[in-house]
């Protein structure tokens, strides 16, 4: 598998597919070659897209931070998951997927 950063038009994607044999990892990529469909049709199996998950969980954790220390309760902090979605995330799927 080839890794490859900087590839930003679906031009330059279809020109590397066409040259190169694949499987290959994008790193990044831009608005214009995000259709995963389109993506695996130029042998693209994965698809970086940044950080912005992590990032928007240091936003929540600092929030939920910042309100205990400023007093609120912890039960009463927004986003709380409920009790399916902790057994599904946390309990029933690493031991289905392990």
């Amino acid at each position: 598998m080839r890794f490859f950063a900087g590839i930003a038009t679906s031009d330059q994607l279809d020109q590397m597919a066409k040259q190169l044999r694949g499987p290959f990892i994008l790193d990044g990529g831009t608005d214009a070659i995000s259709d995963v469909e389109y993506l695996a049709s130029r042998k693209v199996r994965v698809a970086l897209r940044g950080h912005h998950a992590f990032m928007a969980t240091i936003q929540a954790s600092y929030s939920a931070l910042l309100r205990l220390h400023r007093g609120a309760h912890p039960r009463g902090l927004d986003g709380q998951p409920n009790a399916p979605f902790v057994e599904d995330a946390l309990i029933k799927y690493p031991l289905e997927h392990s």
